[in-house]
């Protein structure tokens, strides 16, 4: 089963299901997939439940109609409990970015934090899930594929938000805080809350 974001908008594809979507398809090809992304993006549907005997099969064709980014972050805990969050395109977000060349995914959300929040010191603690979602760059469809990863972190000192990246702030939150924050933030940000 695949949970990808479109525009906030939730495509699940699945073996089967009995859920209550807005549409419920059986796959039949790459065409198919890319109307109902549109479809998504537009605004017709909020939630898209695609039925395939194979899920993985039809995951790879975004591959087809898609360019594919990997990306990987943190969900950062300090040693109050509160978690370490940026501010990008007014939206509430967790650090992440693209893994490099040659990179581990645990090692790309180590320094994509790091390079976004100014927060050294961290420590992997698990893997908590990868998640999907749409964008659009320069009129192209993207599908961005994130490996999230809990991390602890003793560091006390200034947080300084990357700004070159569109970073305004950044901020540990606490549980009242986070609560406000998951009313303006990305849909796979809440999966991991």
């Amino acid at each position: 089963m695949y949970n990808v974001f479109v525009n906030k908008k939730l495509l699940k594809i699945v073996k089967k299901s009995n859920f209550d979507f807005d549409l419920k398809e059986d796959y039949v090809g790459i065409e198919q997939l890319e109307r109902i992304i549109i479809e998504l993006e537009d605004g017709k549907y909020n939630k898209v439940l695609l039925i395939s005997d194979n899920p993985g099969k039809v995951f790879k064709d975004f591959g087809k109609i898609a360019k594919v980014r990997v990306a990987a972050g943190g969900k950062v805990e300090n040693k109050y409990g509160e978690i370490l969050f940026i501010y990008r395109d007014g939206v509430w977000d967790l650090p992440k970015g693209f893994i490099e060349e040659g990179e581990s995914n645990e090692d790309g959300a180590m320094r994509e934090v790091e390079e976004e929040t100014g927060v050294v010191g961290l420590e992997v603690s698990e893997f908590i899930k990868t998640t999907y979602h749409t964008y659009r760059y320069k009129g192209k469809l993207v599908l961005k594929i994130s490996h999230w990863y809990k991390m602890k972190s003793g560091y006390e000192g200034e947080l300084v938000p990357q700004t070159k990246e569109g970073i305004t702030q950044v901020k540990w939150l606490d549980a009242k805080a986070i609560n406000e924050a998951m009313k303006n933030t990305w849909e796979n940000i809440k999966l991991l809350f």
